[in-house]
């Protein structure tokens, strides 16, 4: 399943959250990050998105059954006990003939 991105986790990586003289010393009320630290900060966000489009993309074009989103989707048809299909599964039946008979 795919997780939502967190307010916690947008704001951990905001750019705006830093010091106002980020890369000064601590003792003169700076953050004391180094140049890298401060590369790392600002591609932080982009990077956490893009990891979740990717998370989306994989499960949007897994199979079923390999962590297909079409697994978690529940549909109106229902199974002779009443269960709901899951995409997946009404997507199955269909190709193999089994919702037909």
């Amino acid at each position: 399943m795919i997780e939502q991105i967190k307010n916690s986790d947008i704001e951990a990586k905001k750019v705006a959250n830093l010091p106002s003289h980020p890369n000064a010393p601590k003792a003169m009320g700076g953050g004391g990050f180094t140049a890298q630290a401060l590369k790392e900060r600002h591609d932080a966000l982009a990077l956490l998105a893009i990891e979740k489009l990717k998370e989306l993309i994989s499960a949007l074009t897994a199979a079923p059954g390999e962590g297909s989103i079409a697994d978690e989707i529940l549909t109106a048809k229902t199974d002779n006990e009443g269960n709901p299909y899951t995409l997946s599964q009404l997507f199955t039946h269909i190709i193999d003939g089994t919702l037909a008979t």
